[in-house]
């Protein structure tokens, strides 16, 4: 059985195993876990944002991050909530030494909601800076040699409760989405979420030391943006991000890191960040179409509440 979710994690609609067309999941060792499935489009709903399923009282959630209608069939890609969550946050600066990896992954994963249980044991030193927690979770697993499995239960009131356990490494390493004619013989529509990032903090060139090196990189946490003067965002002062709200309320606040070594002068870098954060904010959108002869053909999507064309010629 395959559960459908809205943004909301509430549950929308269960598909029995007659109204499943193709499922599969992949497990990377060590890695990631993504998923697929399939389904008769007419059992789909628009605000779809998440599905999974059930492994004994275990539940298995991935959120989608493509998306393809295409001859009556709706096919989701999804990547496992865990990796999700964590790909879209950031550890600033964490330097824990002579720590268990309890503790270690107790701050990387702190205010996500996961609770870490191992059962690995020794100590070691790490540091972390401005760097996705997901890459500071895999680093850690990997230098303390671990595995680890996830359990995700719902409580009475409805509330996830989430769980990653460490333990030690014991592997070797019907709808269509266009109206066309009788000339447009088809048209696939996909969609890739997998991307997406609503805010992003910048990192500029390194900053000149005293010896003519350079040392930690310029950062626009003391710069500030104000709609109300002609800013295209807000952003205060003392926040390390830019951020576009109305797409973190739509897909949540995830947090990315951008890259822009040339950039010398703080105001400079916030506008070429939220430069790129307008690019990477939104799902990419695919669209293919086959014709059987030479026509001008209009697919049409509401995007955003926008309606947009794209124009094709078969």
């Amino acid at each position: 059985m395959i559960l459908l979710f809205d943004n909301n994690l509430g549950l929308i609609n269960e598909l029995g195993k007659e109204n499943i067309l193709y499922a599969s999941e992949e497990k990377e060792l060590g890695g990631k876990i993504t998923s697929e499935v399939s389904y008769p489009y007419v059992f789909h709903e628009d605000n779809v944002e998440y599905f999974g399923y059930r492994e004994n009282d275990n539940l298995q959630i991935y959120k989608i991050v493509n998306k393809k209608k295409e001859n009556g069939k709706m096919h989701l890609v999804g990547m496992h909530l865990f990796f999700y969550e964590l790909k879209g946050d950031v550890v600033r600066d964490l330097r824990p030494q002579n720590k268990t990896i309890k503790y270690i992954l107790d701050e990387v994963l702190k205010n996500t909601g996961w609770i870490v249980v191992s059962s690995l044991g020794g100590t070691d030193s790490i540091n972390f800076y401005h760097r996705s927690k997901l890459e500071c979770f895999n680093t850690a697993i990997k230098k303390f040699n671990g595995e680890f499995k996830f359990e995700i239960k719902m409580n009475s009131k409805g509330q996830l409760i989430k769980k990653v356990y460490i333990e030690k490494m014991i592997s070797d390493d019907k709808g269509k989405w266009f109206e066309y004619g009788d000339k447009l013989i088809e048209v696939i529509a996909e969609e890739d979420q997998s991307q997406i990032y609503t805010a992003y903090i910048g990192m500029g060139k390194g900053e000149k030391t005293d010896n003519g090196g350079y040392g930690r990189k310029i950062k626009f946490t003391d710069a500030l943006w104000q709609k109300a003067s002609g800013d295209p965002v807000d952003k205060p002062i003392g926040q390390d991000y830019v951020e576009i709200k109305e797409l973190s309320n739509k897909y949540g606040l995830r947090i990315g890191i951008k890259e822009l070594s040339e950039v010398e002068e703080v105001n400079k870098l916030l506008e070429e960040t939220y430069k790129c954060l307008v690019e990477d904010s939104r799902p990419k959108l695919q669209l293919k179409a086959k014709g059987i002869s030479i026509d001008i053909v209009e697919l049409r999507r509401n995007m955003c509440g926008c309606k947009t064309r794209f124009k094709y010629k078969i």
